[in-house]
């Protein structure tokens, strides 16, 4: 986890971090520099130079409008047993400046609004993505949505994002150096601590008053 049991401070000084980020480095390091890249691979496929392409769900809009031919398998990520990581579940965040004319209470309003179900089935289709109720994966129009009705089938066992402050800062401190760590532009046992001064310091930000 990266924050304290009780969620409330960010935890990214850790070997495991130090770990991960030199797996990342090292992968890194493996990618081809002949020119090959993500946006290539597509071109390739789509002028039928190559056979065939592995990609993620965000992706479907992409090679569905190569041709209406073009064959697309979608399946879920391989799963096994032996207590595996579980992935988080993304989702969205719904923000307001904070001089702004809206008042708490307007925020709520919306927020009751976009909660209700025949609202998050609407947002879902015309987004692409699952809603963000649970108990609507379930629904006739999202299981017969090929791309969505993947997605659902392993969304239940995601723990999904706290909503917190420390859990939010903490992705802060790692993206503030996480490319920079990756690249070997900062040292690998320097970078853990520098996520976690990020991460306390927009901490620091968020419970100001």
């Amino acid at each position: 986890s990266f924050t304290n049991p009780d969620g409330t401070e960010p935890t990214l000084d850790t070997p495991a971090m130090t770990t991960t980020l030199t797996l990342l480095r090292d992968l890194y390091r493996a990618t081809p520099r002949n020119g090959d890249s993500y946006a290539r691979g597509q071109r390739l496929l789509a002028k039928g130079f190559a056979a065939y392409a592995i990609d993620g769900d965000w992706a479907w809009a992409t090679y569905h409008a190569i041709s209406d031919t073009f064959q697309i398998g979608i399946a879920p990520l391989p799963s096994f047993n032996d207590n595996p990581a579980r992935s988080l579940i993304g989702g969205s965040l719904l923000m307001r400046y904070r001089d702004g004319q809206a008042t708490p209470e307007d925020v709520m309003t919306l927020l009751a609004t976009l909660y209700q179900p025949e609202v998050q089935l609407r947002l879902s289709a015309a987004l692409g993505r699952l809603p963000a109720r649970r108990e609507l994966l379930t629904d006739t129009s999202i299981q017969t949505d090929p791309v969505r009705a993947i997605t659902a089938m392993q969304a239940t066992d995601a723990p999904g994002l706290a909503p917190t402050p420390a859990a939010r800062c903490a992705i802060f401190g790692v993206e503030s150096y996480l490319y920079s760590a990756t690249t070997g532009d900062l040292p690998i046992n320097e970078a853990p601590l520098r996520m976690q001064r990020a991460a306390l310091a927009c901490l620091h930000q968020f419970v100001q008053p």
